[in-house]
């Protein structure tokens, strides 16, 4: 079975790491609160036994995951290669809201990436556009909703964040045509 690029692996990591964070709520050192927890993963109740076993082992060679200490006190770790692999894939969901009611502001995000992080700055700008940014200038683009959050996790994620300048206009030229691309009332 093909794990590398499948969603499997995503999804392995994620419940554990959901699982990290659930087990370590007070309400889980007990039997009741354990169950209540096992209930939210159900994604990995739609994977095969063989699945998640090739899934397992996928994540623990490719060091996604380790297993720490010894005997009853084994445990699986989440590896900083499986947290940016997640991290990743929760970047692919990043979407700022798109309102009803448009506030009639523009969202300019402006950066001047210095060169040697050519690789940062491409990868940044590819993620706004993603997120349905448009691009005005090389290192300008624009969004017509409030995306102030979204924009630093992007900066934060693409380490471009002191490079980054967030604007917020009322007015600006050419926002007939900007209005008509956003399907803008």
């Amino acid at each position: 079975m093909r794990i590398k690029g499948s969603p499997l692996l995503t999804h392995f990591l994620l419940t554990l790491a959901n699982a990290a964070v659930a087990f370590s709520l007070p309400t889980t050192h007990n039997a009741r609160g354990a169950h209540q927890a096992f209930r939210k993963f159900d994604e990995l109740q739609k994977m095969t036994n063989r699945q998640l076993q090739d899934t397992v082992r996928h994540s623990i060679r490719g060091k996604y995951v380790v297993i720490r200490g010894q005997g009853e006190r084994r445990r699986l770790v989440l590896t900083h290669k499986g947290k940016r692999l997640l991290n990743q894939k929760a970047l692919e969901n990043l979407r700022p809201p798109v309102l009803r009611v448009w506030d009639k502001k523009w969202r300019l995000v402006l950066f001047d990436i210095p060169e040697e992080f050519k690789k940062n700055r491409n990868s940044f700008a590819v993620g706004l556009k993603h997120m349905g940014f448009v691009q005005m200038q090389k290192s300008c683009f624009i969004f017509p909703f409030p995306c102030l959050d979204e924009v630093e996790v992007l900066a934060d994620f693409h380490e471009v964040r002191p490079f980054v300048t967030f604007l917020v206009a009322e007015s600006l030229e050419g926002s007939k045509a900007l209005s008509r691309r956003f399907k803008l009332s």
